[in-house]
């Protein structure tokens, strides 16, 4: 007799988990390197599940890595202050953070805003204008 579709997939499921089981039993290092990545983007680098996009979110001018992620936690733009302070530092921006006004189409991850912020990358779209010769002279 035949098995239906859904006990071959109950079968290859539990296959699949077995397989998953003998592997992070046979290798614990590994298995909380996983977990601990895991852990580290659910927790700290994903993007903020209450952010509204598109936004626009401002970061003043002279404030500290402190100061700016406070803002942009308060704005909704990041999950976690800490993560983000140390992204910055990490990307050597931690004297010179670029104020300003950054646009964001869709929810950032914690990366993508320190990395702009320390790069200046503001998100506007860039509007080339050409005026021909003699255009401006009425």
């Amino acid at each position: 007799m035949e098995k239906s579709y859904f006990s071959r997939c109950l079968e290859v499921a539990e296959r699949v988990i077995n397989s998953i089981w003998h592997f992070l039993a046979a290798w614990p290092k590994v298995s909380a390197i996983i977990l601990l990545i895991v852990l580290g983007y659910a927790l700290f680098i994903r993007p903020p599940s209450h952010f509204e996009a598109p936004a626009i979110a401002q970061v003043p001018q002279g404030v500290s890595v402190i100061a700016a992620a406070k803002f942009l936690k308060e704005q909704g733009v990041i999950s976690s202050p800490w993560w983000f302070q140390n992204l910055v530092i990490l990307f050597g921006g931690e004297h010179n953070l670029m104020a300003g006004d950054y646009f964001f189409k869709k929810a950032p991850t914690s990366i993508e805003v320190a990395w702009r912020i320390t790069h200046g990358d503001y998100g506007f779209p860039v509007v080339k204008l050409t005026f021909p010769e003699g255009f401006t002279r009425f």
